[in-house]
């Protein structure tokens, strides 16, 4: 496979990656003008006792990872996290794309600060995904008024 993916042109690979029981993850970098996806790593075969999780080696400002057509086609709590979290090494992640069967999800982070009440807020939506993945307006409607994290989601 070709590590380097240029975004607009390779939705339909994308779709495929989506086909496996496993995530595939990376980093998105502009080169000349061209978003590319770099796929750094690939999770083992999601089974029962295994998520299928795909590991980043270091964190960039804009990272990707899949939720094949097995999984559950919203962020996780650790999906959110992961972005809004403060970290102490240099791998500061700025955005986060989520490629889903349902599209792609943007998660930005702008603030760097995780106390109980974040947590809480985080775990609430993910909760609340959960029960209106399926209706594509609700799920539109619910994420505008979601003001502490910014959300979208990009139909393929």
């Amino acid at each position: 496979m070709n590590k380097m993916i240029d975004f607009k042109s390779n939705i339909p690979l994308i779709k495929e990656f989506l086909r496996l029981n496993r995530e595939i993850c990376g980093h998105v970098y502009n080169l000349n003008g061209n978003i590319v996806l770099y796929c750094e790593n690939v999770g083992s075969l999601k089974g029962e006792k295994m998520r299928g999780s795909c590991q980043h080696s270091k964190y960039s400002s804009v990272i990707w990872h899949t939720h094949p057509n097995i999984s559950l086609p919203y962020p996780s709590m650790e999906d959110i996290l992961k972005v809004i979290k403060p970290r102490n090494d240099s791998g500061l992640i700025s955005t986060s794309y989520i490629f889903t069967s349902i599209g792609i999800w943007s998660i930005q982070g702008k603030k760097r600060i995780i106390t109980p009440d974040v947590e809480e807020l985080v775990k609430k939506i993910v909760y609340d995904l959960h029960f209106i993945y399926k209706d594509r307006d609700k799920l539109k409607n619910y994420l505008k008024g979601v003001n502490s994290i910014e959300m979208d989601i990009i139909n393929f």
